[in-house]
């Protein structure tokens, strides 16, 4: 099965993302925050990365560097929402 880390501070749409990828058949976990991704990430590095690009903290553009720093990023969907 295919792991999927989203990574999403609006728990409305990251529920909404969890709930149609296990639908898909993949297998999601989903974040709040980019540092919290990155621990994550540390014990298990997902199949697929779905990152929101502003997050409180480290943004989603930051967390890209430094996982390519540490030669743990995995193929990635950056996204931005506009309301």
């Amino acid at each position: 099965m295919t792991s999927v880390l989203i990574v999403e501070d609006d728990p409305k749409i990251r529920a909404t993302l969890l709930f149609q990828l296990r639908e898909e058949g993949f297998a999601p976990a989903g974040v709040t925050f980019a540092e919290y991704a990155l621990l994550e990430m540390k014990k298990s590095l997902p199949d697929l990365l779905i990152l929101y690009i502003r997050l409180p903290g480290m943004c989603g553009v930051e967390l890209v560097p430094q996982l390519v720093k540490e030669e743990r990023l995995p193929p990635t969907v950056i996204f931005s929402v506009e309301a």
